[in-house]
């Protein structure tokens, strides 16, 4: 929005240096170029906030996604022997810890990046489950085909999740939206300039509609930003989970 703003600004400033120095004068009424104007503009604005809100949607699925695959690993090794159960259970557990502490503020930073810690633990946790799968095959047990299925499911939606984390709106539809709130903030003061008190109404009025439309549209282009980012409540939900269910397991809940 503070880009909007400045950019409101500069176009006040133009409508001022070309009434000064053409010959505008007001009051200015090209009442067609105001109807094609706005009309453009508010289908743009439309189809950006429908395009954003799907962005977003789809970055809230994945990280339930993520969580449930995470989730099914967890209860899928309940199954296994003992030792190996509590080895699943462990990493399951520390993935979730190390998701919610370390891969979230990195998601915020809307690279697509993610944390390094977060890396690791899932190289460790899928060689871990190859090895089980491996193993167990061997033994004839069908069991391990639905670990490995649900730790598949874990990874793809992670990944989902880095790649939900970067914004899906183009630089030169920013750019364009930012060229016609220019143009509309420019026309507004040209119509209204010698008449004050309409004119300030109008451009308070505009630039909070449209700034807080530009905004918003930015928020839900960045799922995981500072301001309207999604919270990691799925993975919570999971840790909380788990944690109480291993709750007598001093092996499984042990500092990773």
């Amino acid at each position: 929005m503070g880009i909007a703003v400045v950019v409101g600004g500069l176009a006040i400033v133009a409508a001022w240096l070309a009434l000064r120095y053409t010959s505008l004068k007001p009051a200015f009424e090209p009442e067609a170029v105001y109807t094609l104007l706005g009309t453009a503009y508010g289908v743009l604005l439309a189809i950006l906030v429908l395009f954003a809100s799907q962005h977003y949607t789809d970055a809230i699925r994945h990280t339930e996604d993520e969580a449930k695959g995470l989730n099914d690993l967890y209860k899928i090794a309940g199954t296994l022997q003992p030792a190996d159960r509590d080895r699943v259970r462990h990493e399951v557990v520390c993935y979730a810890r190390e998701k919610i502490d370390d891969e979230w503020p990195v998601l915020g930073e809307s690279d697509g990046g993610g944390s390094a810690v977060v890396f690791a633990r899932t190289r460790a946790l899928n060689e871990l489950v190859e090895s089980l799968t491996r193993e167990y095959q061997r033994s004839g047990s069908l069991v391990v085909d639905d670990l490995f299925q649900s730790n598949l499911a874990r990874a793809q939606g992670r990944q989902l999740v880095l790649s939900d984390s970067r914004p899906r709106v183009p630089p030169a539809i920013w750019f364009v939206v930012l060229v016609g709130l220019a143009m509309i903030v420019f026309l507004l003061t040209l119509r209204y300039w010698e008449e004050r008190s309409h004119l300030v109404v109008a451009l308070v009025v505009t630039m909070l509609l449209l700034g807080s439309l530009v905004g918003a549209i930015a928020e839900l282009d960045r799922p995981f930003g500072p301001i309207a980012g999604i919270e990691p409540t799925s993975m919570e939900s999971v840790l909380t989970s788990v944690v109480q269910s291993s709750a007598s397991d001093e092996s499984v809940l042990r500092p990773c």
